[in-house]
């Protein structure tokens, strides 16, 4: 794995990793309309990364992307501990091709954002 330092991005990453607080809004002002795709989301293994990182093996995965009628942008892997599901058990279950941080992540009295790892 690769670690990056965030000193080093340039303005253009930086602005995708800080500002961008919402990733489905920021991409439809560049490039219109963007859909989200849901490719799974279900209890499925993880890798020993993620369990060791999460000190868990037990998980929910929620893998989609997001594009546009030209372009695929994004493909994201969202793990979800199965006491964080059950404890939002309700708004994870009826996300279907909503973004999961419309209704949880950006909730601010619910999360707080930490770090993160590119990888």
């Amino acid at each position: 794995m690769k670690i990056i330092d965030k000193t080093t991005l340039d303005k253009h990453q930086k602005f995708w990793l800080d500002e961008a607080k919402n990733l489905v809004t920021s991409l439809s002002k560049f490039y219109g309309n963007i859909t989200l795709d849901k490719i799974s989301q279900k209890f499925d293994d993880i890798t020993d990364f993620e369990a060791n990182l999460l000190n868990t093996t037990n998980s929910l995965v929620r893998q989609i992307s997001l594009s546009n009628s030209e372009n695929k942008f994004v493909y994201a892997r969202t793990i979800v501990p199965k006491n964080t599901y059950q404890h939002f058990i309700q708004e994870l279950e009826n996300l279907g091709t909503k973004p999961i941080g419309d209704n949880l992540l950006f909730d601010k009295s619910k999360f707080a954002r930490g770090e993160f790892i590119i990888r």
